[in-house]
């Protein structure tokens, strides 16, 4: 075995570690290691391997990995809504929330760490966004896709923007 694929499998091997279960299966074609310009191990002065060299592992990405399907709840931090329970729930495709009294229900879409969203109506009925009026927000996940805070990048409502922008979700 020549010294590229020893550091190529102990470079896999370190990211089985790294994930230790949190991490989404590899995609097909997608190794999840990125090839070292150079392969020949290096040494310090004192002999010894240099273990800040980078071995070739990048780290994963968690808004890439992690998926919105589930259901969601936070309190909601400012607005008409403050202090309020939000509970959000997607599905394949399809999306509800509650929040006290109300329900507004949509299609969404993630691409990433981007989350879209439309209205397709609500309980009463004027408390959903105009169908027309697509929200897109970035989404922070933390490394085990259990919390997500979700920031506003484009929302024309600002019905939806006073309960989703800034908001704090934990999975249930």
């Amino acid at each position: 075995m020549n010294n590229s694929s020893v550091l190529v499998r102990a470079a896999a091997n370190l990211a089985l570690v790294l994930c230790a279960g949190a991490c989404d299966p590899v995609r097909p074609g997608d190794s999840g290691v990125t090839p070292l310009e150079d392969a020949t191990p290096r040494s310090d002065s004192s002999g010894g391997s240099d273990s800040s060299a980078d071995a070739g592992v990048t780290p994963p990405d968690a808004g890439a990995q992690c998926s919105f399907v589930g259901a969601w709840q936070g309190t909601i931090a400012s607005g008409a809504f403050a202090g309020q329970m939000l509970q959000w729930t997607f599905a394949q495709g399809t999306w509800s929330a509650s929040i006290a009294t109300g329900s507004v229900q949509g299609t969404w879409s993630q691409s990433g760490s981007t989350l879209e969203v439309n209205d397709t109506g609500s309980t009463p009925a004027h408390l959903a966004c105009p169908a027309a009026d697509r929200g897109v927000y970035a989404a922070a996940f933390d490394a085990t896709c259990a919390t997500v805070r979700l920031t506003a990048t484009t929302e024309p409502c600002d019905g939806r923007r006073a309960y989703a922008d800034g908001i704090s979700l934990t999975r249930r």
